[in-house]
């Protein structure tokens, strides 16, 4: 795990989900008033997703969004990379799904954190701000989905706690890449939840 990573912000569309979940736990009788008063001024302030995940991490919530089938991609080229050091560098999914595909840019760092949610990021048309990119995922009883394509090197290591971080097998040799290939580094941590890299080859026809 990189410790330059730095912690996930939100904003008033994740607190307003949250606050959500404690207005039914509260009329579900999970939460005294007290409770739910003292939960949702939390929420309502919080800055960073780990300031709201421990609110509602002991309620029974309805089981997290399931990760889509994939779609397949419009248009197969190479992984390309672009001079600029900008890019996308959150997805997040507290109590939803988010989803990244199509043409858009991943920038140099990237931290994706799924918290009874799911997350798809979906490289197979994605620009790399740099030839060599990081994507720190934590997966909190939810799941995230990377989805790489076939001229792109891959290396992935993670911290699964009642969970599974990994490729679940590449289908590609990695000594056949182009030694220029961009590189994807996949810092996972999964409790009771999933990190999965998945190689999406064309098909023949």
């Amino acid at each position: 795990m990189d410790p330059q990573s730095p912690p996930m912000r939100v904003g008033d569309a994740e607190r307003a989900q949250v606050t959500r979940v404690l207005d039914q736990a509260y009329a579900a009788g999970q939460l005294t008033h007290q409770e739910h008063s003292e939960r949702t001024d939390q929420a309502l302030v919080a800055v960073h997703a780990s300031d709201l995940a421990p609110l509602v991490a002991d309620l029974t919530l309805t089981p997290p969004t399931e990760l889509a089938p994939l779609p397949p991609p419009r248009q197969r080229v190479p992984a390309p990379t672009t001079s600029s050091a900008s890019g996308s560098p959150v997805s997040l999914a507290i109590l939803s799904a988010a989803v990244k595909s199509g043409d858009w840019t991943l920038a140099p760092q990237h931290v994706a954190f799924a918290f009874w949610g799911a997350v798809t990021i979906d490289l197979r048309e994605a620009r790399f701000a740099s030839r060599e990119v990081t994507i720190t995922a934590v997966a909190i009883m939810g799941g995230i989905r990377i989805v790489v394509p076939p001229d792109v090197r891959v290396r992935v290591q993670g911290i699964p706690v009642l969970g599974a971080v990994g490729t679940g097998g590449d289908p590609v040799d990695p000594d056949q890449l182009a030694p220029d290939a961009p590189v994807v580094t996949v810092n996972g941590v999964a409790l009771m939840g999933a990190v999965e890299v998945i190689r999406q080859v064309e098909d023949d026809d």
